[in-house]
């Protein structure tokens, strides 16, 4: 159990810190874009979902936390961590989810290199930048599609409920997760 590879999108939080201290083969990273911000990380490894730079079939496990709504290109994101992932792997992944349409909620995109807004600008909260980070989409269930085109054998929502661990929500009553099997 303890020889099991995980890649997360996160590395200097504490749920990072937690699995690191107990799994040996834990790799996390960091995204950012700022140059000052990269260097006042070293030597922490900075990583584009959309461009791994770790070799096919690394990992057993990959963990995204609260990323996928930021990501300007979630398809290819959802390709890369198949793509790191061995021949069974899992991710599993919180996010906003629009759970009552097939269709994300689309607030922001990329055109030729410059952010358009759709809607009013929606940032969360980032530990890395006080001014948070931009919300590019809420994905709806077409998520689903997305990560079997992305090579997943298999991909559903699961809702985690737990009135015990506080997880609840008003209008959901808990934390919706994509878990795709490569």
């Amino acid at each position: 159990m303890h020889d099991v590879r995980i890649y997360a999108a996160e590395a200097i939080n504490p749920f990072a810190l937690f699995l690191k201290g107990r799994y040996p083969y834990f790799y996390g990273s960091e995204y950012t874009a700022d140059e000052a911000t990269r260097k006042r990380l070293f030597p922490v490894p900075i990583e584009d979902l959309g461009a791994l730079s770790m070799p096919d079939a690394s990992f057993d496990v990959a963990l995204t936390n609260d990323v996928f709504e930021h990501l300007s290109h979630l398809s290819r994101a959802l390709s890369e961590i198949g793509r790191i992932l061995k021949p069974g792997g899992v991710v599993i992944s919180t996010f906003p989810f629009n759970f009552s349409s097939d269709q994300a909620i689309v607030r922001a995109r990329l055109q030729d290199g410059r952010i358009e807004h759709l809607t009013e600008p929606e940032y969360h909260g980032d530990y890395l930048d006080p001014g948070g980070a931009l919300v590019f989409e809420i994905p709806g269930w077409g998520i689903l599609a997305q990560a079997r085109a992305a090579g997943f054998s298999s991909a559903r929502m699961v809702l985690y409920q737990s009135e015990r661990h506080g997880v609840l929500c008003g209008y959901c009553a808990g934390m919706w997760m994509l878990v795709a099997i490569r």
